[in-house]
């Protein structure tokens, strides 16, 4: 029995085309997008963001937006949204044929000088045009609050400066809203906090949870939001992206790996784990460098011969349910013995060949008090400190 609040099902949004791809060196063409795009929605997603609609030289591998809108075959059922900062970025989407637009304000007053030269409130109530002409003409709105967390000239940004937001968002109409921690600032008690706050302040709004894994919490963020009550998150395939209007913020959650967490807890997602991987190999290709994401490296790991983690019956609780050692050795709560006190239950043994190997697939979960000083316990502290897929042979 669990006391943990978790919901039967959540909703991913896959930011791969538009957050993922505009920080990237290597631009892909507007079919390799609009591929991605078909591809993921083939893989289960219902809300996808396809670009945005802002001036080409600020984000270049945005420019072709509109082709990509026009290109997409779009399949009944599917929410496909853009990124747009203006009322011009909205008349284009329009004459795109985009449906569904997201606007976005910084909570960082210093972000938002830096980059509008106004203040948060002055850029949301600039916003009653884009509001008025969407009604106008059948386009559903959104938005978003970036460095709704923290962001480095304030450090933290207190709820003080997320409610003047959120008013102003809801004066001009706009009820679905993102907490967007762009700079990857937020911590899960944070998390827990803020959306709780949030979610009891402003009922009648629709919540999102946008993180970015730059230090390795964004996992841990999810699931602290769960608790608070939200069940709709962004993320990207491979794990890529970053904004390039705000320094240090590197890539979002891997689509990937969130899906992997939340079907091992038996929440539904509607994705289909293996076709996302695919995508996620496509990506990695087509940009030159590896994915930053767990189930990748496991998927290399099979590559080089090793095992993979990509389904159920391959899973680590599978392995250790079918390996052929002392029961003893299998149990999780008795991983005493081999040098660690668990204090969430998040770690899998797997026996492998006759040899234990340990295996974090929720790395940064991980939360262990170690009991020995050995070589193994800081081989654990590195890895938990660098959020990879742990495998280290024990015995």
């Amino acid at each position: 029995m669990t006391n943990l609040k978790l919901p039967e099902r959540v909703t991913l949004c896959e930011v791969g085309p538009r957050d993922g791809l505009q920080n990237e060196k290597t631009i892909l063409s507007t079919q390799q997008k609009i591929e991605l795009i078909e591809r993921m929605v083939d893989a289960g997603a219902r809300v996808i963001e396809i670009g945005s609609f802002v001036h080409p030289k600020a984000v270049p591998a945005m420019a072709d937006t509109a082709d990509v809108a026009r290109g997409i075959k779009k399949k009944d059922g599917v929410e496909y949204r853009a990124l747009a900062l203006n009322k011009k970025g909205i008349e284009r989407a329009y004459e795109a044929g985009v449906t569904k637009a997201k606007l976005t304000v910084s909570a960082s007053p210093t972000h938002s000088r830096q980059n509008s030269n106004a203040s948060p409130e002055e850029i949301v109530a600039s916003f009653r045009d884009c509001a008025d002409y969407a009604r106008e003409h059948g386009i559903t709105m959104s938005g978003a609050i970036a460095t709704a967390f923290g962001y480095y000239a304030e450090g933290v940004i207190g709820l003080d400066l997320i409610t003047p937001i959120v008013d102003k968002y809801l004066e001009i109409g706009v009820e679905e809203l993102s907490m967007s921690d762009s700079t990857g600032f937020a911590n899960p008690k944070q998390v827990y906090e803020y959306m709780s706050y949030l979610l009891e302040r402003y009922p009648q709004v629709r919540w999102t949870l946008h993180t970015h894994n730059t230090r390795g919490m964004a996992m841990a963020n999810i699931f602290a939001a769960m608790q608070a009550g939200v069940t709709r998150f962004d993320s990207s395939f491979a794990g890529i992206g970053g904004c390039p209007f705000a320094p240090g913020a590197s890539g979002n959650i891997a689509t990937e790996d969130v899906v992997y967490m939340m079907r091992e807890m038996g929440i539904e997602t509607g994705y289909d784990l293996e076709k996302i991987l695919d995508v996620a190999e496509t990506v990695s290709d087509w940009l030159g460098h590896d994915a930053d994401s767990a189930l990748m490296k496991v998927e290399r790991r099979k590559d080089r011969g090793g095992e993979t983690c990509s389904s159920a019956e391959d899973s680590p609780s599978a392995a250790k349910k079918t390996a052929t050692v002392e029961r003893r050795d299998v149990e999780s709560k008795t991983i005493r013995s081999i040098g660690y006190e668990p204090v969430a239950q998040i770690l899998e043994v797997e026996f492998r060949n006759g040899e234990i190997y340990q295996y974090s697939p929720v790395p940064t979960l991980v939360y262990a008090e170690f009991l020995n000083a050995g070589s193994y316990g800081t081989y654990m502290e590195d890895a938990i400190r660098d959020a990879g897929y742990v495998e280290k042979k024990i015995k």
